[in-house]
């Protein structure tokens, strides 16, 4: 069993022979000690090796045999996106609220003992709880070493809906566009801009409104127009006005745009030809990346 402390510890002898390893209430709110902490977890996966380090010894690499089952009280313990192919979610059940006799006991909606699917295992206390997931370790720990490897299937995580929120509620307003582009969602672009409100700076020395709406509205109809024909990318220029109008509560500039869009991993950007007035012309576009999902 291990803690957050662990994870931010640079001793790892601890590690050594361990076939499964069990993180307990695992997860940190500062972005550094969450970077460090992932950083670690990410190793740890995904390395046929890790970094032995004991005091007073010079590191060495050994042998990663270990996987890995956390539990953690924590909304979001890790930074998780679609592409995420390591980490599987699943909760114990609902929570359940107290009646006022299970007040007086001292109950709280969190306590397993108040658990409907905890009851139908016969586990009547949180320690009871604990105790059983230690006891039966082993025998998920022995499961595990003798499974025969299916490739295929470990290349890709159990969707559960409990990962599903947690990759729903973190996702910022790039990743959501970006992922929007991915899965040609056309009506959601033109259900959601809003060119009247778009606060746009970036469009050389065009002064009038009435052309600056003209502009955003031609881009919305364009790239929904792309996405419904099956066209694997959207047009820079437009993808950043209709950004704008539909994130109006400020400005995000095209180099900001870029940056955050081909971050996800779903949209790579570079050049090519399109059709536009009439002609055919040659312009930047974010490309979907095949099988990123």
């Amino acid at each position: 069993m291990f803690g957050t402390d662990d994870l931010r510890e640079q001793w790892t002898d601890w590690m050594v022979g361990k076939h499964l390893l069990f993180g307990d209430e695992i997860g940190a709110s500062k972005r550094d000690d969450r970077n460090r902490i992932e950083d670690n977890l990410k190793i740890w996966i995904t390395s046929r090796k890790f970094r032995l380090r004991r005091m007073h010894r010079d590191p060495e690499m050994a042998d990663n045999n270990f996987n890995i089952i956390i539990a953690t009280n924590k909304d979001n313990p890790i930074q998780l996106v679609d592409t995420d192919r390591r980490w599987t979610f699943f909760t114990p059940g609902q929570s359940h609220e107290p009646t006022p006799e299970e007040r007086k006991q001292g109950i709280r909606p969190w306590h397993l003992r108040a658990n409907p699917a905890w009851k139908a295992l016969g586990i009547a206390s949180e320690i009871e709880g604990r105790e059983r997931v230690q006891e039966e370790a082993p025998y998920l720990a022995l499961y595990l070493l003798l499974l025969e490897p299916d490739q295929e299937m470990l290349m890709n995580v159990i969707q559960t809906e409990a990962r599903k929120k947690m990759i729903e509620e973190q996702r910022d307003r790039f990743v959501d566009f970006a992922y929007r582009v991915y899965n040609k969602d056309a009506d959601w672009f033109e259900d959601n801009a809003d060119p009247d409100n778009a606060k746009i700076k970036a469009l050389g020395d065009v002064i009038d409104k009435t052309i600056v709406l003209d502009r955003i509205r031609t881009a919305v109809k364009d790239l929904a127009n792309d996405l419904r024909s099956g066209k694997d990318y959207v047009v820079v220029d437009e993808a950043y006005l209709v950004f704008n109008a539909i994130n109006t509560d400020g400005h995000t500039t095209k180099n900001q745009l870029n940056t955050n869009l081909t971050r996800t991993g779903v949209l790579k950007s570079e050049r090519t030809y399109v059709e536009r007035d009439g002609g055919r012309k040659q312009v930047r576009v974010y490309r979907i990346v095949p099988g990123a999902l």
